[in-house]
């Protein structure tokens, strides 16, 4: 009898679910994530910044949803390291780490990897904020249909 293995690997494909016309980087950029050396990102990281002018001011992990994806912020979406596409990799000993991240633009994202990573729960008052403020900055997110079992 054969035996069904499951991976645990999250590809970009688990994050993304459309790019309007990916060529023109609109919706993807170079951002710096201020964090503690040695901190783990995995790929569907929320990360924020008080709404600026200044495109290059870093971004910080979000590690309290109710506080931290407020109005007030500017929030991206991590995928990678400063190199490309990266499903986990480590923050910088220096504290400034680059990152690449889904920013803004027509952008659409499946929601179940952002909310696993995150520990944010579908439904949710942080669920509910994270999608308007994402949507503000039109990246989409897309409910992702869930695995049932009978």
């Amino acid at each position: 009898m054969a035996t069904i293995v499951r991976q645990s690997w999250n590809y970009l494909s688990d994050l993304l679910a459309r790019d309007i016309d990916p060529s023109d980087g609109r919706s993807r950029r170079m951002v710096n994530i201020t964090a503690t050396g040695g901190t783990s990102i995995p790929m569907g990281t929320l990360v924020y910044k008080e709404k600026d002018l200044d495109q290059t001011s870093p971004y910080e992990i979000v590690t309290d949803p109710t506080t931290q994806i407020v109005a007030g912020n500017t929030l991206a979406v991590v995928f990678g390291d400063g190199v490309g596409e990266r499903l986990e990799f480590t923050s910088d000993p220096s504290g400034t780490t680059p990152a690449v991240a889904f920013v803004q633009g027509e952008v659409i994202l499946k929601d179940r990897l952002v909310l696993e990573v995150n520990d944010i729960t579908r439904g949710s008052a942080e669920h509910t904020a994270l999608k308007a403020l994402l949507e503000d900055q039109n990246i989409y997110l897309g409910e992702t249909m869930t695995q049932f079992t009978r």
